[in-house]
């Protein structure tokens, strides 16, 4: 999957808008572990929303099918 600038920019935004309180996030040594992929969440997407749980690929993927 490719992913424009303006796909990642739009992401990036609702991911800022958005809170997902009944989720908690998953940790490692390393920081957040996404939920889906068990990769570790890109530092941009924590900046944009301190509670993510999902990685930028995995939460693009989770709007799509919401």
């Amino acid at each position: 999957m490719v992913v424009t600038e303006a796909e990642r920019l739009a992401c990036l935004q609702r991911l800022r808008d958005s809170t997902e309180p009944d989720q908690s996030q998953l940790h490692d040594a390393i920081g957040v572990i996404c939920r889906e992929c068990f990769d570790p969440v890109q530092p941009e997407i924590l900046q944009a929303n301190p509670r993510a749980v999902r990685c930028l690929d995995c939460a693009m993927e989770y709007q799509l099918t919401e």
